[in-house]
């Protein structure tokens, strides 16, 4: 029997993150089923993107959109520019390239953070599902609040039709994926039908455990340039921690991005710099490494869709003390694998942390039960069959 072809259109492989991981996640575990086969394809989210049309670039204009091949971790893509690439809405209109490429498939599957990117595919005359991990508001608060005049009008502006936007999103789709709970609830309301509860899974082949090491640092792991990941509070609540207990191991921060020159300017005025260890640019293999060697790992987020790596570091038998942000409260079982702070709490973070390491054994038993959860909740398996199962349904009406 011939597989049915499924194109995941991706917003930006090339950006890393949880959404490019995400679609990693899918584009394997349809490739392992019986019934189905899928290809990348990336499409533009900035305005400096190379395959573009943009204004500021005359050179451009003649030369139109264009599309580029490329490898995510050893997956061909294909990456598609947009018209006019500098103004946000304009990359999320479809564009006739991509609707050439995306031509010969049965069923689209738009992976985003957030909803605007389904407009890209909405040419497509057959059935598309929407992977979404949070809303424009939601996803931009921390960074709204922060911005000075006047580019946060500007920024508000562009939410307020960008909610407009997500609202035609979920009214079009014909499936709609969501990875935490507040998004079941508030979609499950207005579009019960299609919205199906599917957070991505992990690999625990590759994610192994070694012998827990309770000597080893404190770790954590995220985009640090990202403002939602509140590096500042963690480096507050880091130093809460060693004025309590001075012999506390190490902070290791491992990503694809440093904190910004700000965040380190607090870590300075903290006194922490000294206690810090800061990698980027790492290997999967090199973060698995850091995973093995940790005796803890800390998420300081405001928010968070999923939260991939807790569940990375879960498989890894690391205890987890995470924020309340969105994706960690499904994920982490309070008391059982872990311990849940309200955001932007440093006080309530560091006692967590604090209460941890002074209990070796439980940080050994919360890393085991945290791997046993992964195996039966979050693995490549356990994960995929939500979906292979909507694209049985979405492909058979």
């Amino acid at each position: 029997m011939q597989k049915k072809r499924i194109a995941i259109v991706v917003a930006d492989l090339s950006q890393l993150g949880g959404v490019p991981n995400v679609a990693k996640f899918l584009y394997e575990i349809i490739n392992r089923s019986e019934n189905y086969s899928a290809q990348l394809v990336s499409i533009s989210t900035s305005m400096r993107d190379q395959n573009s049309v943009r204004i500021l670039d005359p050179k451009t204009w003649r030369k139109g959109i264009t599309v580029s091949e490329h490898e995510f971790e050893r997956h061909p893509y294909r990456h598609i520019g947009a018209n006019l690439t500098e103004i946000e809405y304009f990359r999320y209109r479809p564009r006739k390239i991509l609707d050439q490429v995306l031509s010969g498939f049965d069923l689209i599957q738009v992976v985003a953070g957030t909803p605007m990117w389904f407009h890209a595919a909405r040419n497509f005359p057959g059935k598309v599902a929407l992977k979404v991990a949070t809303l424009t508001d939601v996803e931009r608060e921390s960074v709204v609040n922060e911005t000075p005049q006047p580019k946060k009008t500007w920024i508000r502006l562009m939410n307020k039709l960008n909610r407009r936007l997500e609202r035609s999103a979920f009214q079009k789709a014909d499936a709609i994926f969501v990875e935490n709970d507040w998004m079941k609830k508030d979609l499950g309301k207005l579009y019960p039908e299609k919205t199906v509860m599917a957070p991505p899974g992990t690999n625990v082949d590759f994610f192994t455990p070694q012998k827990y090491q309770p000597n080893g640092y404190l770790l954590s792991v995220a985009r640090f340039g990202d403002r939602r990941k509140n590096v500042q509070m963690l480096f507050r609540a880091y130093r809460q921690l060693l004025d309590k207990f001075p012999a506390a191991p190490p902070l290791v921060l491992a990503g694809q991005t440093a904190p910004t020159a700000e965040d380190m300017a607090i870590a300075e005025k903290l006194e922490i710099t000294d206690k810090l260890q800061i990698h980027t640019g790492i290997t999967l293999d090199a973060l698995r490494d850091f995973y093995r060697q940790a005796s803890m790992f800390l998420l300081s987020s405001n928010e968070e869709g999923f939260g991939l790596v807790i569940a990375e570091a879960m498989s890894c038998e690391l205890p987890v003390v995470a924020t309340r942000c969105g994706g960690p409260e499904i994920l982490v079982q309070e008391g059982e694998t872990g311990y849940l702070t309200p955001t932007g709490d440093a006080d309530a973070f560091a006692e967590k942390i604090f209460e941890l390491l002074l209990a070796p054994e439980k940080r050994e038993t919360f890393g085991k039960a945290g791997r046993q959860r992964i195996i039966e909740r979050f693995s490549l398996e356990a994960a995929g069959k939500i979906y292979l199962k909507t694209y049985d349904k979405l492909l058979k009406n």
